[in-house]
């Protein structure tokens, strides 16, 4: 008598992979809910204001004209992540991303030694 072949149905792989998938996406979204950064605007540094739990940059008021950039790099030039301008600290370029690319994150400074 000829020996039964066993079928596994492909639903019986798919299924299992997909929960697991599932939960190894619930467990990274739970890692990253944690306590809010602030409840109060006194909770911020200073130029910062608490919106949704962050921190942000005091938003630059209307009208402000926007920092302008340099032509030429020194040692404290800084550029701009999302559009390439130069200028000429850290805290002017964080004031031109705030009016010229708002809702954009602020770039890390990173030390010049």
């Amino acid at each position: 008598m000829p020996e039964k072949k066993l079928k596994i149905s492909p639903a019986m792989v798919i299924i299992p992979i997909g929960l697991g998938i599932a939960g190894v996406v619930g467990l990274a979204a739970l890692a990253g809910a944690g306590p809010p950064e602030c409840t109060t605007d006194a909770d911020c540094p200073s130029g910062y204001v608490c919106e949704n739990g962050k921190c942000v940059r005091t938003p630059t008021p209307p009208g402000e004209p926007e920092p302008q950039p340099q032509d030429e790099w020194d040692a404290n030039s800084r550029l701009c992540p999302y559009c390439g301008l130069v200028f000429a600290s850290f805290d002017i370029l964080l004031e031109h991303i705030h009016i010229a690319h708002p809702g954009f994150p602020d770039p890390v400074e990173v030390p010049i030694f």
